[in-house]
C-alpha cells in the first residue's frame, strides 16, 4: 500500500510539473524536461518521507494541534523547496540561475514556496483524515456513481471495553483506544488494507479483492506480534492490556458516495452485515476471531494460524445457516478472558 501510494505521488507530481513547464516555457519540450528535473529533486525526497520515513518524527508530535503541525511541516518544506529549486537549476545547467541566498531573501519566491508547502501539507492531512487514496477517489469521481466490488471486511473491537472505560475514565480510555487504533492502522497499511471507519471501540477494515488481498490474513499475526511487544506498556500506562475479537467475511458490495453536508464513501450489502454479525458472534462465544467459509475458500492461511470449523451456525440476519471457522494463532492465541479485580488484564 505504501509503495502504491508513493508511486502515485511521484507520477502525479512529475506529470503536473512537466505540464506546467511545457505551458510556461517558450520551448515546451525544454520547459517540460527542466520542470521534471526540478520536480524530481524536490518531490522525490518529500514522497519518500511521507510514505516511508514518517517514523523519524517523534511520537509526541502526534498530540500536537493540526494547525501547528501543518505550519511547522510547511516551514520545513519551504526550505527544502527553495534548496531543491537551486539544485534543480544547477542540474539543468542553468549556471546563470539565481544565487541561493537570493531565493531566500526574495519575498515573492519565499511566499510562493510557502503557499505551495501549505497546500501540499493540507492535501496530505486531508488524505490522512479520509484514508489513503480516498481523496484521489473523490477527485476522480470513482464512487460518484455506485459500483459493485468484491471486498473482504473485518470488524474488530476491544474486549471488555465498557469495564475498562469505567475503571480508567473516558479521557484515559480515549488515549487507550487511540494507541490501539494506531497499531491497527499501521498493521492494516502494511498488509494492503484500508481502515474504513471507527465506531466507538470498533474499527472496520476492508481489502479490495485484487492482488493486495493475498496478505489480508497476515494482518492478525502482524498485529498480535506488535501488540505483544507493547502489552507491558499498555498495562503500565492504562492498567489494562489489550485483547480484541473480530469477524471476517468477503463477497460483493455496492460502493458509492453518500451524504451532502458530510460526504462519505459507503459500502453496502450482505457482505458488510455478515462480517459485523460474525464479530458479534465471536463476542457471545468468547473467541477472538471468526471467519466465514468464503474467506478460507479465497485466501490462504499464513504460517502460524489454524482454522477450526464450528459447523453450520445460525448467524443473526441470515436466512440459512452458514459454516463458520474459528481462527487461532498457533504460537500465542489471543486471550479474551475477563480481567480480574486484583490484577487487571485482558
Amino acid at each position: 500500500m505504501a509503495l502504491r501510494y508513493f508511486v502515485c505521488l511521484v507520477i502525479g507530481g512529475l506529470l503536473l510539473a512537466a505540464l506546467y513547464g511545457a505551458l510556461t516555457d517558450p520551448s515546451p519540450l525544454e520547459g517540460a524536461v527542466n520542470a521534471l528535473v526540478v520536480a524530481a529533486v524536490i518531490g522525490l525526497p518529500l514522497a519518500v518521507y511521507e510514505t516511508h520515513l514518517r517514523w523519524l518524527v517523534p511520537s509526541a508530535t502526534r498530540r500536537w494541534p493540526f494547525g501547528w503541525l501543518v505550519l511547522i511541516k510547511s516551514a520545513g518544506y519551504t526550505v527544502w523547496i527553495l534548496l531543491g529549486t537551486k539544485i534543480g537549476a544547477r542540474l539543468t545547467h542553468h549556471s546563470d540561475g539565481p544565487a541561493l541566498v537570493d531565493l531566500f531573501v526574495h519575498r515573492e519566491t519565499v511566499v510562493v514556496a510557502m503557499l505551495a508547502a501549505i497546500v501540499v501539507n493540507i492535501l496530505f492531512a486531508v488524505n490522512k483524515l479520509l484514508g489513503p487514496g480516498m481523496l484521489f477517489n473523490f477527485l476522480i469521481g470513482r464512487y460518484h456513481r455506485p459500483r459493485r466490488e468484491e471486498r473482504l471486511f473485518l470488524f474488530l473491537d476491544i474486549c471488555h471495553s465498557t469495564t475498562i472505560a469505567e475503571q480508567i475514565g473516558d479521557l484515559k480510555f480515549h488515549a487507550y483506544l487511540d494507541d490501539f487504533f494506531r497499531m491497527v492502522g499501521r498493521a492494516t497499511r502494511d498488509c494492503g488494507g484500508e481502515v474504513h471507519d471507527y465506531i466507538g471501540d470498533e474499527v472496520i477494515v476492508t481489502w479490495f479483492l485484487d492482488g493486495s488481498a493475498v496478505t489480508a490474513l497476515d494482518f492478525f499475526p502482524v498485529l498480535a506480534q506488535r501488540l505483544a511487544a507493547r502489552q507491558v506498556e499498555f498495562r503500565r500506562t492504562y492498567g489494562y492490556e489489550v485483547a480484541f475479537r473480530a469477524g471476517l467475511h468477503l463477497g460483493p458490495v455496492v460502493a458509492g458516495e453518500v451524504g451532502e453536508v458530510k460526504r462519505k464513501i459507503a459500502f453496502l450489502g450482505d457482505t458488510v452485515n455478515t462480517a459485523a454479525r460474525l464479530e458479534q458472534l465471536a463476542r457471545t462465544r468468547e473467541v477472538s476471531l471468526l471467519a466465514s467459509r468464503s474467506v478460507l475458500d479465497r485466501l490462504q492461511l499464513p504460517p502460524g494460524m489454524k482454522a477450526s470449523s464450528l459447523g453450520l451456525l445460525h448467524v443473526r440476519g441470515k436466512a440459512q445457516p452458514m459454516e463458520v471457522f474459528r481462527l487461532d494463532l498457533l504460537e500465542e492465541p489471543i486471550s479474551v478472558a475477563m480481567p480480574s479485580e486484583s490484577e487487571p488484564s485482558l
